[in-house]
Order: structure tokens, then sequence, then C-alpha cells
């Protein structure tokens, strides 16, 4: 069966979205205390959280989130911004009607009388003005004219993952190298396969072939799943050091709520030779997505994507630069410096830049929490919606995959 093909012929017949149905109901994407689909525990312990706060959720959850996010901003840019200059209009009006009154119309004060006074005096007039926006309408149903705004809502989601898959090359290389796939010649006849882009790291920085971190060797022959040969163990203590290394180090990135720098390796790895392993493999990543070996780049694309932090908290959301994403993105994905790895025969495999690739990936999960600060997190202070209440899902996982079965079957 196609599907079961190894050399993208399933892709190449039906698409590269195209699903198995039984991979369609997926029940971990909104039955799981993570699934990409039921998110509200990360929404509600974050909500009225800054841009620079809710870094301390992680990539994953930011770009599953992504969407919701960039939806607050349109909202608040095309209605609740208009409203609340009303309401800032008639504090000023008020305070030159009566000397003395002197009420803030700017600031932590004046944000504090719209949350308590103004907000709710506009709820109404806004929440049907998005409606109208989004084309909702209670009699007429859904407006196709409205798809200007989802197209904007659409252009702000882009943005922001575009950060989000820089921040993650120069926090967490590990997640971007373990999500992306490259594609990759097969050995003795044509053609390609998709292959993780860490497996080929650790096959171009270790040296280590993928298919020795697969298969086992018995009896002269390739067995999967068999113990591991000596010289394997050391291979998987080779990738467990420089995972383990680039882990550490992903923690000065999550405890700092900042990108990584050189010598922050230098601070944590001791060994000269892992060292040199771990900064090698971040350098790589940060080129295939970034498309320079140029730290100081990311703070550039920030500010390129209209998303640089302007106070210590906030993006800026400047309209003007989210409004040309689609061509900033691919600029970068044209323009990236190509990275060169090495096949199993050792030849160079040049690797482009995969930033367009990254942020128009449809995601099927999270893709990872590893760098979520879960430290921070109030996770157990949800009440019913705590996390451990979701043990129980494991039963519905159970009888949703069984009776897809039966359903297959019959």
């Amino acid at each position: 069966m196609d599907y079961q093909k190894k050399d993208g012929t399933f892709e190449k017949k039906y698409g590269e979205k195209a699903k198995r149905f039984v991979d369609m109901t997926n029940f971990s994407g909104i039955s799981s205390a993570l699934g990409k689909d039921t998110l509200w525990r990360q929404y509600d312990m974050t909500y009225k959280w800054s841009d620079k706060q809710r870094e301390l959720l992680g990539g994953g959850n930011r770009l599953a989130l992504a969407g919701r996010f960039a939806g607050e901003k349109v909202k608040e840019f095309l209605v609740i911004s208009k409203y609340k200059e009303e309401y800032r209009q008639e504090i000023i009006r008020q305070n030159l009607e009566k000397p003395g009154l002197n009420r803030p119309t700017s600031g932590a004060g004046f944000e504090k009388l719209w949350e308590e006074y103004g907000k709710s005096n506009y709820q109404n007039k806004i929440a049907r003005e998005w409606d109208k926006l989004q084309g909702k309408d209670p009699a007429k149903g859904y407006d196709h004219k409205a798809d200007k705004t989802e197209h904007l809502i659409g252009l702000y989601q882009k943005a922001l993952k575009a950060r989000i898959w820089v921040e993650l090359a120069m926090r967490n290389p590990l997640l971007v190298a373990h999500s992306l796939k490259v594609d990759m010649p097969l050995v003795g006849i044509k053609g390609t396969k998709k292959m993780k882009l860490h497996n080929l790291l650790v096959q171009d920085i270790l040296g280590i072939p993928p298919e020795d971190t697969k298969y086992g060797e018995k009896w002269g022959r390739a067995v999967d799943k068999a113990s591991p040969s000596r010289e394997q163990k050391q291979y998987m203590i080779d990738v467990l050091a420089l995972e383990g290394d680039l882990a550490a180090v992903r923690e000065r990135a999550i405890n700092g709520g900042k990108d990584l720098t050189e010598r922050d390796f230098d601070d944590i790895i001791k060994d000269g030779t892992r060292l040199r392993h771990a900064k090698e493999y971040w350098q790589k990543v940060r080129q295939i997505i970034i498309g320079t070996e140029n730290i100081t780049e990311a703070q550039n694309l920030y500010e390129k994507f209209g998303l640089n932090l302007i106070n210590g908290q906030d993006y800026s959301w400047d309209y003007e630069k989210i409004h040309d994403i689609d061509a900033i993105v691919n600029n970068i994905a044209t323009g990236g410096k190509m990275v060169d790895l090495r096949d199993q025969d050792g030849n160079p495999l040049p690797v482009g830049n995969m930033l367009k690739k990254a942020v128009e990936m449809e995601m099927e999960w999270i893709l990872g929490t590893d760098d979520m600060a879960f430290n921070r997190m109030d996770l157990l202070n949800l009440g019913s919606r705590q996390l451990l209440r979701r043990g129980g899902d494991i039963a519905a996982h159970e009888a949703g995959g069984n009776g897809v079965a039966k359903l297959l079957m019959d």
C-alpha cells in the first residue's frame, strides 16, 4: 500500500496534506492533557499575559496557539482600540469639564479604568462589530465578504509563527531538528525518502548512519528491535550525550527567557569534544532556519517580522511589516545560505533554508513541551481543569481506538 512506502509515494500521489483516515481520527489531538486541539489549560493560565510572558509556554504550545493569539491582536487592532480611544476621549472631556479631576488618560491608570468600567460599557458593541468583521450574522449565517479579516488574522499568525521558529532555532534546536524532515537520497537505488533533520545532523556530526540507530544485528542479519551491538551501544551513548548537552543549555533559555549565546554553551559543557559537537548542531539548525551563521540575525528577523520586543513585555505587532510577511519569509527561504550535511557515503548533502516549510507546516500534535517553563505555570491550580484529571483520558483513547478499528474492519 502507498502509505507503507517510505520513498514519498503517498505524498506524491495524494498531495502533501493527504492523510490516512485512521490518522485523521487522532484522539490525542483533542482528548489529552496537552493535545493541540484542547489548549484551554495553556490559554487559561496565560490569559492577559504579555507577549514576553507567553514565551514561558515554549515554542510548541505557542505554535499551536498562534491562531488564537493572532485573532486577539487583530480584534484589538480593528475593534477594541477604536472603543478604547472613544473612552479615553470621554475621560479627557470630563477632566476638562471638572478642573482638578485629573483622571488618568494613559498608562496603567487608564488601563485600570478601561478594564473596570470602559470595557463593560462597550462590550456589546465590540462583540457585534467583531462578529460582523468575521462574517457572523445570527440571521444570515456566514458572509464570505469577511475573508479579508480571516486573511489578516492569517498574516498575523504567520508572522508570529515565523518569530517562534526563529526563537526555537536560537533556544531549542532539538525541537526544530526533530520536527523537520529532509529529502535524503536512497542508498543503492534512485529516489529520496523523508528523514528527520536530527538523524542527518547526528550522521554529519557524530558519523552515525541512521540505520544503525534503528536496526540491531543478529545471526549476520539486520533485526528490528534487537539488542544493540557493542558499537551501537557506544552510538547510543554519543547521541544521548549530545542531546543531553543541548537540553542542559536549553535550560538557560527557558529560565532566562532569552536566546542562547556561545557563552551559554561554554559555561555548561566542559568536555571539549562534546562542546564542539553541541555548538555545531546548534549552528547548523540556526543556519537552516535564519539563513546565516550570524547569531545577531535573529533579533533583526524579529524586527523584520514586525514582532520585535518594544517595552520589555510586548511585541510591536507592526501592521506595515506583518502585511508583507509572505514576501519576507519567501526572501529568507530563497536567500538563505545552504547548509552542507553528509549523506551515508560521506558526500555533501546540501540543505536549503527551511523557515518557510516550518511556518507552513500543518501540526498534527504539539511538537514538544520540553521548553515549557512548568515551574512557572499554575497547571495544578486550575480546579476541575487541572492536569492530573486528564489521566482518565487513557480510557477514552482505548475506547476510541477500538471503536475506529471495529468500523474499519466492518
